[in-house]
Order: structure tokens, then sequence, then C-alpha cells
């Protein structure tokens, strides 16, 4: 307390003589601040300018901080990704259907032909489609995914089949045109979701119980 009190009143005879007394007070309020032993006025204006100096400059990084951040927000919304939709082909994918992003296996329906593939995750993240499968006689049937690996159909007349959903093959005790291997199609999952086929450009054909 006695430091700051002889700080105080040394300055005041300098602020009343002084034609700038704002720079005594400055230089005063500096001592202070530090708690320094004694300098001379020249080395206080020597450190407040330097003080100024490193005030500006950081404020100069902020400006060009805040500048390059809004640069940058103004590039990434810029940049925006069309929304899927159903059949579109880009690249030669087609958009063929949403799709959960970690089921291992999912019947999935292409809308615009009606036809149905199995969608499987492989153990290391690849994505494959089997398809399209048989249909049932007269349509509809009951598409469904088990635990054991398989992928079934079955129809309102009894007949249907399974298919090992990491290969395509179909199981042993097949009716009759459900019996036959799901050809593979390279897949992807879109951005927002969709599963993409590199489908022929012409359509394919869906096999047909006889």
């Amino acid at each position: 307390m006695l430091r700051l009190l002889r700080l105080a009143t040394e300055s005041l005879w300098p602020m009343r003589e002084s034609p700038q007394p704002l720079i005594h007070l400055e230089a005063a309020v500096l001592q202070m601040a530090t708690l320094e032993p004694g300098e001379t006025l020249a080395r206080l204006l020597q450190r407040l300018e330097a003080a100024r100096t490193d005030a500006t400059l950081g404020r100069k990084a902020c400006g060009e901080a805040f500048q390059r951040a809004a640069q940058f927000d103004r590039i990434t919304r810029s940049i925006a990704f069309p929304a899927t939709t159903l059949g579109a082909v880009e690249g030669g994918w087609t958009a063929v259907d949403p799709i959960f992003p970690s089921a291992s296996a999912d019947w999935v329906t292409y809308k615009l032909t009606g036809d149905h593939y199995i969608a499987a995750l492989t153990a290391g993240g690849a994505r494959t489609a089997f398809g399209p499968a048989p249909t049932c006689p007269g349509g509809g049937g009951s598409y469904e995914v088990r635990e054991t690996g398989v992928a079934g159909i079955a129809c309102s007349n009894g007949t249907g089949g399974d298919w090992d959903f990491t290969t395509g093959e179909p199981k042993p005790g097949n009716s009759a045109g459900f019996d036959v291997p799901l050809h593979a199609w390279p897949a992807l999952r879109s951005w927002d979701g969709w599963l993409l086929l590199q489908l022929p450009t012409g359509p394919t054909p869906t096999p047909s119980p006889p």
C-alpha cells in the first residue's frame, strides 16, 4: 500500500507541470500495475508504446482470424449436395431405396420396377446387393431377413425360398423357381441413406417361378 501511495503522490507534481499530464498518469498506472522499481519516464513510455503495439497486433490477428472464419463459412455454405431421389442415376449408380446404415442385410424394393433386392453389409463394411429375387405367383408375399444369415421369401400359396445374404446362393429345399442364385451388384449407401446400385442400362428381367 505504501508503494502505491508513493507512486500516486509522485505522479501528481509532474502531471500539474506537464503540458501532457495523461502521459504521466499512464506511466503511474503502469508502475502501480507492475510494482517494479522506479523507472525513467522514457522507459515507461517505451513500455506503454510496446503495450499499445501488442494490443494493435492482437486486434489485427483477431480480425484476420475472423475474416478467415467468415470466408470458410461462406465456402462451406456454398457447398450443397442435392437430395437423392428414386431412380436418379449419377456416375452409373442408380438410387433404389433408403436403407439403414448398419443393418447386416435388408430387403429393398426398387419401386420403379417392383424388383426386390437383398442389400447386404459385409463384416469389412463393404456393401453388396443380390437380386432381383423371384416374385410370388400373383405378387405379394412376405420378405424376411433372419439372424441365421438367411433372407427369405414366403408366398401365400406355400412356395418360396431362402438365400444366403452374404453370397446370394439359394438354400436347399427352395421351391421351383426360387432355387436360382441371385446376381450380385456393387452397392453403396449415399450421403442421405439411399442404396445405390450399378444396374445395367437396360431392364433386368425378374426371375418368375414357372
